[in-house]
């Protein structure tokens, strides 16, 4: 019977019936058709009857009760519980020692949330959120099992872990932050542990970071470390900086600028300027000697730094000036100037004053 007539009067089947049994011939003996019986319970009338093989049992005045088709299926319809009865309308099941359901077939559920229903009113003395539409509690463990997709959709989903919480992926786990991957994602931890064999990362725009200390150490000898920018890089360091390198180090400058000057040196001159506001400036190595060349490209030292001398050479010219005060030059042996053109030497205003046991002039 459909669940619509459930309120209808069986009484143009009950004619239907006698107009069947009306055609039978006399010698036929067919009992009589019973389609009605009616049950007064708690001065309530309940109808229990039969049509085309399904059975109903169903209140008068407002038709819950139950189905039992021909086809095997159970329909279960609460009423509305009417004036002064807000809880009535309920589908309640009590079971002392559980339940076992299984289903062969989907199983298909909707819930409508009703903030004027009693058992929403008990949540929110609870402290619930008015508007529940299901609430599941379990006094133990819980435990789902799905052999297919298990896809949970929410306006905003929150998952609550009073212990810790563990996600575990056995193809790999993916966290998507909006419909494109253009979402935010805050974690928000007091330690955070990564422990993998190799990890990539991939910015688009920018990359910042606030810590208190940095710390990378690189086990693996042949690791290596490479920073690759099409910018510009700027470190600035409040206390020291100090590196020790175990082999070669290599600094290349190809003091390309452009014009007017966009990164963080606005010199156009120089490839490497280096200076020092307190304290000296030292080189020093182990090695007999270090050379600095400044000949565009001539492998040719132009100022070399022995153990106890020092010599510069240069292509052109070499030029010393001493704009505020004196150039000194001391030896304790002797001291020659060569020049295979001439030599010059020009006082200005001041005087020319040779000392010597012997003067030779030639």
């Amino acid at each position: 019977m459909a669940l619509a007539d459930i309120n209808k009067d069986s009484g143009s089947r009950l004619d239907a019936a006698a107009r069947k049994n009306s055609q039978a011939t006399p010698d036929e003996n067919k009992p009589d058709v019973v389609e009605k019986i009616v049950v007064i319970f708690q001065n309530e009338e309940y109808i229990l009857r039969t049509d085309g093989g399904d059975l109903d049992a169903r209140n008068k005045l407002t038709g819950h009760g139950f189905t039992i088709t021909q086809n095997g299926d159970f329909i279960f319809v609460s009423g509305p519980g009417g004036k002064g009865n807000p809880c009535g309308g309920r589908f309640m099941i009590n079971t002392t020692g559980g339940q076992i359901t299984k289903n062969d077939g989907p199983n298909i559920e909707e819930n409508t949330a009703n903030t004027n229903n009693a058992t929403t009113e008990e949540s929110e003395a609870n402290g619930s959120k008015p508007g529940l539409a299901k609430s599941v509690m379990c006094n133990g463990d819980h435990l789902e099992e799905c052999h297919g997709t298990r896809r949970i959709d929410g306006t905003h989903v929150v998952i609550t872990a009073s212990e810790k919480l563990t996600l575990t992926g056995l193809n790999g786990i993916v966290l998507q932050a909006g419909p494109k991957g253009d979402g935010e994602l805050i974690m928000n931890a007091g330690t955070i542990k990564h422990v993998t064999g190799q990890m990539e990362t991939t910015i688009g725009g920018q990359k910042t970071e606030t810590n208190s200390e940095s710390s990378t150490t690189q086990i693996d000898p042949r690791s290596t470390t490479a920073i690759v920018s099409s910018g510009h890089l700027s470190q600035q360091f409040l206390g020291d900086l100090k590196q020790v390198v175990t082999g070669q180090y290599e600094l290349q400058v190809l003091g390309k600028v452009s014009v007017p000057p966009s990164g963080f040196i606005t010199s156009l001159t120089s490839g490497i300027n280096m200076y020092t506001l307190n304290g000296d400036m030292k080189f020093s190595t182990a090695n007999p000697k270090s050379s600095i060349f400044a000949t565009a490209g001539i492998e040719k030292p132009s100022l070399i730094v022995e153990p106890g001398s020092v010599s510069i050479q240069a292509t052109s010219s070499v030029e010393i000036k001493a704009l505020v005060k004196d150039i000194v030059l001391e030896a304790l042996q002797k001291i020659t100037a060569t020049g295979k053109q001439g030599v010059e030497i020009d006082a200005g205003s001041g005087d020319v004053k040779i000392k010597g046991t012997k003067i030779y002039l030639n």
